[in-house]
């Protein structure tokens, strides 16, 4: 796991408490983690169009791999940054977006978050909020992401599912979760 500066707080750390894996089995969450991170490597190897080993069609992440090939191939247009982990020095948290990409049909910079389980979670966009907000507060452009969305990719290959978070409100309950967080744990 990577190396976080002191004194800052993840942005998934807050949400953390949100998320009951209680009843899923240890050997299972560990799988599901790692196969997460493969997934996330194949897809930043796919979108930088570096060169990859085929995969072993055995290992459970050519699935999601294939599904995000088929919406990246049709959905983006170019990739503005990929796999960046940010810091605000004002909030004094960090966290990791997977892309910002441009879509076809438009000029604005999308930040997009890899999700692997079947079932959306309510905490994805409170998370999309907070990288957003990361983004644009670090943005040396001035043109600011306004979009953010959950991609779900499918475990069989297919379609993935986008998730697009539109409540502006996502970001103040965001807020509320870190400060609640931070009065209960430091």
């Amino acid at each position: 796991m990577e190396k976080i500066r002191e004194g800052f707080t993840r942005v998934t750390e807050c949400l953390s408490v949100y998320n009951d894996f209680s009843m899923i089995s240890p050997a299972v969450l560990k799988n599901a983690c790692e196969r997460g991170t493969r997934v996330h490597r194949y897809a930043e190897l796919y979108a930088n169009d570096e060169y990859f080993p085929d995969l072993d069609k055995s290992d459970e992440a050519c699935g999601y791999l294939e599904s995000f090939k088929a919406w990246f191939d049709a959905a983006v247009k170019r990739v503005v940054s990929l796999e960046i982990r940010l810091y605000s020095d004002v909030l004094k948290l960090t966290g990791a977006i997977d892309a910002v990409v441009v879509i076809h049909g438009s000029e604005e910079p999308v930040i997009v978050d890899y999700k692997t389980p079947a079932m959306e979670s309510k905490s994805w966009a409170l998370q999309t909020a907070a990288y957003k907000w990361l983004y644009n507060e670090q943005a040396s452009t001035e043109i600011l992401a306004k979009r953010r969305i959950a991609l779900m990719l499918k475990k069989d290959g297919s379609k993935a599912k986008v998730c697009e978070y539109t409540n502006s409100g996502d970001l103040k309950t965001y807020m509320g979760a870190l400060e609640a967080y931070r009065h209960f744990y430091g």
